[in-house]
């Protein structure tokens, strides 16, 4: 067996599919990535079995195959490699494959691929389907994450951000029950049947990070319990949360007129520049007085911070 891909080609589909490649794992096969070589395409698999990925691009080979690498080491590897260049692999015993680019050479440990599990969509026959900006949709998802309760043990239906079609848009909304972040745009077509979901935390955090370095639309495929992310030459499945949207406003005190509108950037520059008085104090200190007291008064919102035995900020928005 000998494959030889660019490294550039190489190096882009693995940052793709990182996020699926656990760090630590009671199965070793899973800390691996699946190299599949057949024609003159490579396909690269990883999977945690919550996410799975997969991404293809040109290479040349001798003849088709199948063999796996541990996935952090390969990623370190092939991203400190010349980026113009070629990598070589090539089979070295049953157990060892050789990478080789330019003055560079490595053998590294490649385990049974028939024991890399099967990738599985979930979407089943007739999921829902549509285009989106690949941008647009993690900026989405990504505003309303910091809400999210962050234990899936404790508050399951909690734990992530749920996506949901409402009067013509596609909605995301996240809340602890102490606070709510819920932001919307346009439903594009082909989603307004989409049924509402709920997607892990951590599977919005990756996922948001990979859909920001894809230029263009990507492919949204929805059933009830996974959701897909596609490309002409990339996937990305996460397993979704099986619990019914809870009623949000009954979870949080409902609001009938907002006491005050504020420009949130002026508002987060100014929460900002009051954090500084913390600059100088203990972290636990600091923990326990991180706190905000607004104030508004004659079209002027107040922000303070800091307290008696402390540097104390007032900032005008």
């Amino acid at each position: 067996m000998r494959l030889v891909v660019e490294v550039a080609n190489l190096n882009r589909i693995l940052s793709f599919i990182r996020g699926c490649v656990p760090t630590k794992s009671t199965l070793p096969i899973l800390q691996h990535v699946l190299f599949c070589g057949s024609g003159s395409t490579l396909t690269v698999r990883a999977t945690n079995l919550e996410r799975e990925a997969e991404a293809s691009c040109p290479a040349q080979m001798d003849d088709g195959g199948f063999f796996t690498l541990p996935g952090e080491m390969l990623c370190g590897i092939v991203a400190g490699l010349p980026q113009g260049g070629q990598i070589c692999f090539q089979r070295k015993g049953a157990d060892r494959i050789e990478l080789v680019s330019g003055g560079s050479k490595f053998t590294l440990r490649s385990l049974d691929p028939q024991e890399f599990p099967a990738l599985v969509t979930g979407l089943g026959e007739d999921p829902t389907s549509f285009n989106i900006e690949a941008k647009t949709l993690a900026e989405l998802m990504n505003n309303v994450a910091f809400a999210s309760d962050g234990s899936i043990v404790v508050k399951p239906e909690l734990y992530g951000v749920r996506l949901y079609v409402d009067h013509g848009k596609l909605v995301a909304l996240s809340t602890d029950t102490f606070k709510l972040a819920k932001h919307e745009i346009e439903c594009p077509p082909g989603g307004e049947t989409m049924p509402s979901v709920l997607v892990p935390l951590e599977g919005v955090q990756k996922i948001a990070s990979i859909l920001r370095a894809i230029d263009g639309c990507v492919t949204v495929r929805v059933a009830v319990s996974a959701v897909e992310f596609s490309t002409e030459t990339s996937r990305l499945t996460t397993k979704l949360i099986d619990k019914p949207m809870p009623e949000y406003l009954k979870v949080l005190p409902k609001i009938k007129q907002a006491d005050f509108t504020v420009h949130p950037v002026q508002f987060r520059d100014a929460v900002e520049r009051a954090m500084l008085v913390y600059s100088n104090v203990t972290p636990v200190k600091a923990k326990q007085q991180k706190e905000a007291r607004l104030e508004a008064k004659d079209g002027i919102l107040t922000v303070s911070m800091g307290d008696s035995d402390l540097d104390v900020a007032h900032e005008e928005v």
